[in-house]
């Protein structure tokens, strides 16, 4: 039948609207004189649906005619939001909250999302058991809704205390360190989120409490955590009680299926062993060392199946272990998919495994993490799969490794400012590429901007204006320079430094270049060449010496090497591990100044507490001028300087050792600075550390002789308030702050302490 008429009639037409029909009809797929079709019709309604709050059809046949009806009710306006029982928080805090205002269309799809948000922030702000709903009431005119929100608050989920019931007091402290749920902190808890009453927190901490005393033995352990009111308080308790039950232990211990490697080997990769604590964690542990044991011989698909039986008389646990070896397996093809913009041979250079070594499943797990720690790629997945390769002779099988990345951001511009007790007033701005192509810049007008990325190179500029120092600094870094293990990289920089003294200013502009060779994961051997122009501007007003020595001009040209050795686990946290540096350089090879450096260079980090890491520090300079040039020849911008937040804390930025004048620290060429910090974690995030630490150094004019010491003793804490860029600020108290200086007493004190940055 075909149609002969579609009406279409608004029910709610808002005062002093227009109505169009023929706009609407022009959309639909259903046409008058058209034949009827019933998947038009059903597109035209969903369509209309969506853009009007209810669509009534009516179709009446008429002659072996249809004729439609569609009665049309337009989305209303809201008119009110209101809120009803909301005691704790505003009524405009929860509008602004769910981002709807009067006055708006009513969809009632994003309506819901919006009271959801509602929900969300009562439950994010503790309150736990608040219950929200809500009433639509269309208005007299029928073109409007008011909004009645009704909530019932509950009790506020702000948690004033942690009580244990069933453990010892170590046992409680071993505990808190596994849950989430902390108490309330009304000096951190609103910048941290923790303090408050989470349901699924709160069932993350049960399961936390459980494989914890599972792991120590109690495989029957009970948890039931519970919340109390405090008495004339708006605050809760959360009350832990747990039955820890019997403690279980490893019986026997048997093994069968190995034939490639002896029992006692296999024995020694095991964590546990007959009369020690049922831990499911250690079994875990030992099953994948077995894996990895055969793994590195090739054997990637051994099978270790452990299956447990408890002694009928006693809580003992039997363990029997299964071992099927497999067959060994060589490296086949490596392909890579998903890398749009790195380059191929970028990733490659990241590969521990060589197509036709024997398979390591290890290196597999290592080159993943290390495709990961680049920083190109958001996701990193390495894996084997069946070979398309295949030995002629039958001998050998194979596995390839397929590397699937999925690419981002690499690249950043920052703009930053602050203040410390060294620079004063500071700021800049900083741009950073870390997967630069310098390679680009002559494909850049067919390709665009796009060129310069997927090298694997890192590219930095910045500059830093400040009340005392102004940088420019412009670096280049490629590793695996030519395909080598060689790390090359150029850097050129221009400063003008008011920071040690007012009464003089060092001009200095040059650069390096350097280069970096890794002999193993922990020693690298680096050399390099300088050059620098420097130029000191003396005020008139000062010392004679400062004239002197002060007013030096020249060119610096110098080649160093040295060997590096580091054993840290973190290279900005480190709380275990040795970093050392020795290193070289000879100035003279062209320019107008000849001496040497010679720099041993330490820190320690040992790992006191589960919290807390010692650190100890070790630095030696010396320089020894020879030629022309004497000790006071050479420039204050090659001199050694001790002082401040970075050196020995308490004392004035650089004021240790050798002055000009009461202000004026002259440097010298022999220094020592030992150190030691004790840094206790006191939150995880936002990251805040508390340290203690002992200072000490000297600084001498004279070649390869010590000075007289500076000490100080102080405390201050560490905050991250963002990612890598903690604030440190303290207070440091010298042992013997006052010195005499052309024959005035001068106190070289500056307690307080702030900067960015503050590494150890």
């Amino acid at each position: 039948m075909r149609i002969a008429k579609i009406d279409l009639v608004p029910e709610n037409l808002p005062i002093e609207s227009s109505f169009n029909p023929n706009a609407i009809r022009a959309r639909l797929q259903s046409k008058s004189g058209n034949f009827f079709s019933q998947s038009d019709f059903d597109s035209d309604l969903k369509m209309l649906s969506e853009e009007y709050d209810q669509v009534l059809p009516t179709i009446e046949v008429i002659n072996d005619e249809i004729y439609i009806t569609l009665n049309i009710w337009f989305k209303p306006t809201i008119q009110e939001i209101n809120f009803c029982g909301n005691e704790y928080f505003k009524s405009k805090t929860l509008l602004k909250t769910m981002e709807i205002e009067p006055g708006s269309v009513f969809e009632r799809d994003t309506f819901i999302q919006a009271f959801n948000k509602l929900r969300q922030y009562y439950i994010k702000k503790g309150y736990f058991e608040a219950e929200l709903d809500f009433d639509i009431i269309p208005t007299d005119d029928g073109c409007g809704v008011d909004i009645q929100i009704n909530i019932c608050e509950g009790r506020a989920g702000k948690i004033k205390g942690i009580r244990f019931c069933g453990l010892d007091p170590k046992e409680e402290s071993a505990v808190l360190q596994e849950i989430l749920s902390k108490p309330y902190n009304i000096l951190l808890s609103w910048y941290t989120g923790k303090g408050t009453y989470h349901p699924e927190m709160i069932e993350h901490d049960r399961m936390q409490i459980i494989n914890y005393f599972q792991n120590m033995g109690y495989a029957d352990a009970l948890v039931d955590i519970c919340v109390e009111e405090v008495p004339n308080s708006s605050k809760i308790d959360v009350v832990i009680s747990i039955d820890k039950g019997s403690c279980y232990q490893i019986g026997n211990i048997t093994m069968c299926g190995n034939s490639l490697l002896s029992t006692e080997e296999i024995y020694n990769q095991f964590t546990f062993g007959m009369g020690s604590p049922y831990s499911p964690e250690k079994i875990r542990t030992t099953i994948k060392a077995i894996h990895d044991l055969y793994g590195v011989r090739g054997y990637i698909d051994t099978s270790v199946d452990v299956q447990l039986a408890i002694r009928d008389d006693c809580q003992v646990y039997d363990i029997s272990i299964v071992v099927e070896e497999g067959l060994q397996y060589y490296v086949g093809l490596i392909k890579v998919f998903g890398n749009y913009c790195t380059q191929t041979n970028v990733i490659l250079h990241e590969i521990l495994l060589c197509p036709g070594e024997v398979f390591d499943n290890r290196k597999l797990e290592g080159t993943e993490i290390r495709l990961g720690n680049t920083g190109f790629f958001s996701c990193v997945n390495v894996y084997a799969v069946r070979s398309q390769v295949e030995d002629p002779c039958g001998n050998r099988l194979y596995r390839d490794i397929y590397i699937e990345v999925e690419e981002t951001d690499t690249g950043n511009v920052g703009l930053f400012a602050g203040f410390s007790s060294l620079d004063r007033i500071f700021g800049g701005v900083e741009i950073t590429e870390r997967n630069f192509n310098i390679a680009g810049l002559t494909h850049m007008i067919e390709r665009g901007p796009g060129a310069l990325r997927g090298g694997g190179e890192y590219a930095n500029a910045k500059v830093n204006i400040g009340d005392r120092q102004t940088t420019y600094i412009l670096q280049w870094t490629k590793p695996y320079f030519l395909d080598t293990p060689w790390i090359f990289g150029v850097e050129l920089e221009k400063s003008n430094n008011r920071a040690l003294s007012r009464d003089y200013e060092i001009k200095t502009y040059g650069g390096n270049v350097h280069g970096t060779y890794i002999l193993n994961p922990f020693m690298k051997y680096s050399i390099y060449y300088r050059a620098r122009h420097t130029n000191v501007v003396v005020d008139g007003s000062s010392t004679q010496l400062t004239q002197e020595e002060g007013n030096q001009t020249g060119f610096i040209s110098a080649i160093g090497n040295a060997l590096i050795y580091d054993s840290t686990d973190h290279p900005r946290r480190a709380s275990c591990g040795f970093r050392s540096r020795l290193g070289y350089e000879i100035a003279g090879l062209g320019g107008n100044y000849q001496f040497m450096k010679f720099s041993y260079l330490n820190t320690y980090y040992y790992p006191f507490s589960r919290r807390g890491t010692l650190k100890m520090r070790g630095d030696l300079q010396f320089i020894k001028t020879y030629g022309s040039t004497d000790t006071p020849d050479l420039p204050l911008s090659e001199r050694l300087f001790l002082g401040g937040e970075t050196t020995v804390r308490g004392f004035r930025p650089f004021i240790i050792g050798p002055k000009f004048g009461p202000n004026n620290p002259r440097g010298g060429v022999s220094s020592l600075l030992l150190s030691e910090e004790y840094q206790h974690n006191i939150l995880a995030a936002p990251c805040l550390d508390g340290f203690v630490f002992v200072d000490a150094g000297y600084v001498s004019f004279s070649e390869f002789t010590l000075g007289q010491w500076a000490a100080s003793a102080g405390f201050g804490v560490r905050i991250e308030v963002m990612r890598n860029m903690p604030l440190m600020f303290g207070l440091g108290w010298p042992i013997h702050p006052m010195d005499r200086v052309n024959g005035e007493e001068v106190d070289l004190a500056q307690r307080f302490f702030f900067a960015i940055g503050g590494s150890f």
